[in-house]
Order: C-alpha cells, then structure tokens, then sequence
C-alpha cells in the first residue's frame, strides 16, 4: 500500500510539473504529429495538449488505487508522464 502511495504521489507531482513548464513554453497550436520532413502534421489546442497525458496518468492512477496493486496500470501513469515530456521537447524542435 505504501508503494502504490509513493508511485501516486510521485506521477501526480511531476505531471504537475510538467504540466505548467508546457503551459509556459508550448505555442497556443502544439503539434501531436510530425511528418518525416520535421512538420507539423497534426496539431491542437495547448490546453488539449496538455490535458491528453494528464488524462493518461491520472486515468491509471485512479484504476491502481482502486485495484490496490502495482503492475501495469503504473506503467500506463507513468507513459503519461513521459507523453507530457515528449510534448513539450518536439514542439521545441518542430519550432525552430
């Protein structure tokens, strides 16, 4: 239980995190997909972007706490988490 306590904790203060340097740096229209020429292919609102891997995490903390066991579920919070930072780190490539 103290483990499914501390990976929680953990996932939700760096989405946090990450979430408000990506409100900070990510252009209103944040690019999902890239084509194989560095273009934005895909894009949508920042708010949207940063919510999709809130979601994510926060989806799979929820279904953790309540089957009370760490396994998948945990990788899927965390996949969320290296989404957001995925995010932010393409768009400052496709922007430049």
């Amino acid at each position: 239980m103290q483990r499914i306590r501390t990976i929680t904790v953990l996932v939700l203060c760096l989405s946090m995190i990450l979430a408000v340097c990506a409100w900070l740096v990510l252009p209103d229209r944040v690019a999902l997909q890239i084509t194989a020429d560095g273009s934005p292919d895909n894009v949508v609102p920042k708010p949207i972007a940063i919510l999709i891997p809130l979601a994510v995490s926060g989806g799979a903390l929820i279904v953790m706490n309540k089957r009370k066991e760490i396994g998948k579920t945990a990788l899927v919070a965390w996949l969320g988490v290296v989404l957001q930072a995925a995010t932010i780190l393409i768009n400052q490539v496709v922007e430049k």
